[in-house]
């Protein structure tokens, strides 16, 4: 009987009481049917979790790199040294030409290769969608000396958990990932390009000679030559009186020197820097030669102090410029760079 009234209550509803019961059966369908399809759908890999999802031999040969992002497409190639023909060298190619950062690309490297999975996630149109690898922050390229290549997408990055959702090309899904410690989804060229003056460590180096304005033995400031085994350098400047310096007192003050940051490539100057560069690049204040332990010679030089300004340049008429035919193109130096030169002859004497 229960079953028969509640038919019959059923069939006694009028048109307005079945259209809102078919309208909310409707919603509430469409309502599991859309969590259904936008919610992602996980599965566990076996075998390769919490290991790097890059393949090692990738890196044995490789030589070019390429970051683009949102502002920028960011071209690196590992070349052999203009300083040292013998070594190679990380060098930008695009958007402009400069010696690359070594640390940061050594950092960029370890981070690749240290990636850490925690999940992988089904290749779909909505999961490409939700963890934004159809508009990711980065997407790098490597490439081998062997043309093998491989790229990463670095989508949503989620620094509640310190988690990224990437996408490799050797792989058929999309990996979360624990947050690399060097942040590559936020590269920038500025980050990339080697500002130092000279890019040679204090270790390869066998002799360091400094000249004031022209190279001759009456203009020699310094001429320091490297004794690792003994942990010194001995300045030669004047033959008669050669000193000792123990390398923890002069290693620190040449390698301040050295890597002094630049604070313009000028490798796309205007019309009026051009012609303050041409007037400066002939007239020097240093000449510093260095060579290495491997017998290479490298010469640099700084110049005068730039006394012209210009609006396009800060503190132009505070500043110098180092060229040398082993950097790509000249740089502009803060003047403070003479105080460090002179720290380090004065203790060299």
């Amino acid at each position: 009987m229960g079953f028969s009234n509640l038919l019959l209550q059923l069939f006694s509803f009028n048109k307005s009481t079945w259209f809102i019961i078919v309208f909310a059966l409707f919603t509430s369908l469409m309502a599991l049917l859309s969590d259904f399809y936008h919610t992602p759908f996980v599965y566990i890999g076996s075998g390769n979790l919490y290991q790097s999802p890059i393949p090692s031999d990738l890196f044995v040969g490789l030589n070019k790199i390429t970051l683009e992002n949102k502002q920028e497409t960011i071209h690196l190639e590992l070349t052999n040294s203009a300083a040292n023909p013998s070594e190679s060298v990380w060098e930008l190619k695009k958007p402009r030409e400069a010696l690359a950062n070594p640390k940061n690309i050594n950092n960029i490297l370890l981070a690749l290769k240290n990636l850490k999975v925690r999940k992988n996630f089904h290749l779909d149109k909505i999961n490409i969608t939700n963890f934004s690898i159809d508009r990711p922050a980065i997407t790098l390229t490597l490439e081998n000396a062997n043309k093998k290549s491989l790229q990463i997408k670095i989508g949503l990055v989620n620094s509640i958990d310190n988690t990224a959702y990437i996408f490799v090309s050797s792989q058929n899904s999309i990996l979360q990932i624990d947050i690399p410690t060097f942040p590559l989804e936020t590269l920038t060229t500025g980050q990339l390009i080697d500002a130092r003056i000279i890019p040679i460590t204090v270790s390869n180096i066998e002799q360091l000679q400094i000249y004031n304005q022209k190279r001759d033995k009456k203009n020699l400031l310094l001429s320091l030559t490297q004794n690792p085994n003994n942990q010194e350098w001995i300045n030669n400047a004047d033959p008669t009186t050669p000193k000792v310096i123990p390398s923890k007192v002069i290693a620190p003050l040449i390698d301040n020197t050295l890597a002094y940051q630049g604070t313009l490539i000028l490798d796309r100057p205007s019309e009026d820097l051009k012609k303050i560069m041409e007037k400066y690049l002939n007239s020097h204040q240093y000449i510093i030669d260095i060579t290495t332990i491997d017998k290479k010679l490298s010469s640099y030089s700084i110049s005068t102090l730039i006394s012209e300004r210009l609006s396009e340049v800060k503190d132009l008429d505070k500043s110098a410029i180092v060229s040398s035919s082993t950097i790509t193109a000249p740089i502009l130096v803060n003047a403070d760079l003479y105080k460090n030169i002179a720290i380090l002859e004065n203790t060299s004497r």
